[in-house]
């Protein structure tokens, strides 16, 4: 047996407990799952997110021996470990024993944080998140006492302040602008766009560049909805475009939308010395709204259908 197909547990313990997630967004081949405990660990919320947005992550911690993390062992093979590393970046791994819920004793990885990368205080993680470790918690048919601590954690909410700025910059006038060197007065990749309110938010850092450039609505959503992102088919165009009217009927996805709408606020006030973030709005969004002569909607855009 070559050393990429032989099999290696892994133990998830956040949302990494959702096999489907697992393989359809993380390409890992999953042979097979169980119910699992680490012994003498304990998950946090500490390791860091972005904030406003996704303030952090989940993490496992060396603590008592009495402690212990309920979460799902998955048996896969040596190139699916390597491409969690890959995706994983921010944590590094342990070699730990594991208990499954029936009994058996082995061993495999679980992915721990980095020295220095780990907040010092628990924080509070975004809606999105808790539900989707509570929701792969639930259907792993973890322990009914684990899963009742998890969904006694607080989830993110917006200060009134960061409320403010938002219903600001929801009511404000902005002069319509295409996303081009020539409208924008510098590189395109210096901005990005969210409901059509373009932000300058930097030139872009990898890995962290597909916001940039772009209206990143339906990419946000898609990621909020647990669905690929794919870049390259996420037209900028009018009739591709998100349709507000859409997305304003789905509250839990808009209002994490609009959270995005914060982070990019504030990381635009970082880069320009001016009180209000928005430089304009994004014409080809704009056009998405409206209808044609025909009274249809310009826009050909439907909901994305959230996986399972």
């Amino acid at each position: 047996m070559s050393g990429s197909s032989k099999s290696i547990w892994f133990f998830g313990y956040g949302s990494n407990m959702n096999a489907d997630n697992l393989a359809n967004k993380k390409n890992v081949v999953v042979k097979q799952t169980t119910p699992a405990i680490l012994r003498g660990y304990k998950m946090t919320f500490s390791v860091p997110g972005f904030s406003y947005v996704e303030p952090c992550f989940a993490n496992c911690e060396k603590a008592a021996p009495t402690d212990c993390v309920h979460g799902v062992a998955f048996e896969t093979d040596q190139d699916s470990i390597d491409r969690m590393d890959r995706v994983e970046m921010i944590y590094d791994k342990a070699w730990v024993p594991l208990e499954s819920y029936d009994g058996r004793q082995f061993e495999g990885y679980v992915y721990v944080n980095k020295p220095g990368f780990k907040s010092t205080t628990e924080g509070t993680p975004s809606k999105r998140y808790l539900q989707m470790v509570i929701d792969a918690a639930r259907r792993a048919g973890l322990n009914s006492d684990y899963i009742a601590k998890l969904e006694s954690v607080k989830a993110y909410k917006p200060s009134a302040e960061t409320l403010a700025k938002r219903s600001a910059i929801l009511s404000g006038n902005y002069p319509v602008k295409d996303m081009t060197r020539e409208s924008l007065g510098e590189d395109p990749s210096n901005f990005t766009s969210l409901f059509g309110y373009i932000f300058r938010i930097g030139p872009p850092k990898p890995p962290f560049t597909m916001q940039h450039g772009r209206d990143v609505t339906n990419l946000m959503l898609l990621h909020y909805l647990n669905l690929p992102m794919d870049v390259a088919a996420d037209r900028q165009d009018a009739e591709n475009l998100p349709r507000m009217k859409l997305i304003e009927n789905r509250p839990d996805a808009y209002e994490y939308l609009l959270t995005w709408l914060d982070k990019f606020a504030a990381a635009s006030n970082q880069h320009d010395e001016v009180s209000f973030p928005v430089i304009g709005r994004h014409r080809q969004f704009m056009a998405a709204q409206v209808c044609s002569d025909s009274g249809l909607p310009v826009s050909q855009w439907v909901f994305p259908a959230a996986e399972n």
